[in-house]
């Protein structure tokens, strides 16, 4: 049997960041988008994909010393952009600032990974927070206006505490996230 899998770092949100305006903007909504909704969002450290179910042992033990690896630690959530060009945006995504032990993370589990057996991401790792995926483009000029406002601005202060491994349950209201393990960084209270 096989769960689809991911990796990744909840997020605590210090103050409020809303999308509102986003999400009900005609303009930018003229543009086929399915925004991410705020309790899904997440920082993704490796998707696993359609991953063996005896696999999850390993991985919850190599999540836990991952996490005995690391504190809690406190960034900036500032800017937005969008993968894969401006000409022709796929994902909508905010940026993060002040993420240094993320990326250390990311990069030791991602060796871990690979001695598991596992294929990880060669591509740069870019830590993001996706807010919206791109289905069809109506009004290019509106989103790249919605990008260009918001590139260098800053949104919100953001915790990471925590790993968790979740399953992602695909429906036609979207994905379904699963915590299938969680393991805490060093300091949580």
């Amino acid at each position: 049997m096989k769960k689809r899998l991911f990796i990744a770092l909840p997020l605590t949100i210090r103050g409020h960041v809303d999308i509102n305006e986003w999400v009900t903007d005609k303009a930018i909504n003229e543009n086929e988008i399915s925004w991410v909704k705020p309790e899904n969002w997440h920082l993704t450290l490796h998707f696993l994909g359609e991953t063996n179910v005896s696999d999850i042992p390993a991985l919850k033990r190599m999540i836990d010393e991952v996490c005995r690896e690391f504190s809690v630690c406190e960034a900036e959530m500032k800017g937005m952009g969008s993968f894969a060009n401006l000409k022709l945006p796929k994902v909508l995504w905010l940026g993060f600032n002040g993420v240094q032990s993320v990326i250390s993370a990311q990069k030791i589990m991602a060796d871990k990974l690979s001695g598991l057996g596992f294929v990880v991401e060669t591509r740069l790792f870019k830590p993001h927070l996706t807010v919206g995926r791109i289905k069809r483009l109506g009004n290019v000029k509106a989103l790249n206006s919605l990008l260009n406002k918001y590139k260098n601005s800053f949104f919100a202060k953001v915790q990471f505490d925590r790993i968790v491994l979740f399953e992602s349950i695909l429906t036609p209201q979207g994905p379904v996230y699963k915590e299938i393990h969680t393991a805490y960084l060093t300091g949580h209270l």
